[in-house]
């Protein structure tokens, strides 16, 4: 019945990381405690699938360095055509309009 390959206390950590996604997003806590949720909410659940990340074969290396390349390109093209096309100063912020 149950998969021997997986890990308790990941899953536990993992269910308990759903548990405070779901906390975080109501109105009924605290913001202080909101806040404390969000700042380590996110990264638990990088952490846990990382640490149970197998590499399966290279394709899905190759498959992310492609990607990776692509974004990086594009991302440098889309920031040097917006902060050409607002005139060289990005986001210009008035502080006493």
């Amino acid at each position: 019945m149950g998969d021997n390959s997986r890990i308790n206390w990941i899953d536990t950590a993992k269910g308990i990381g759903i548990v405070l996604v779901v906390i975080g997003h109501t109105r009924f806590f605290p913001k202080a405690i909101i806040d404390m949720i969000f700042t380590f909410h996110m990264p638990l659940f990088f952490f846990l699938s990382g640490y149970v990340f197998r590499e399966k074969s290279n394709f899905y290396v190759a498959q992310i360095k492609q990607l990776l390349l692509k974004y990086v390109i594009l991302s440098f093209a889309f920031s040097t055509s917006y902060c050409y096309l607002s005139g060289g100063g990005g986001t210009r912020i008035m502080l006493n309009p």
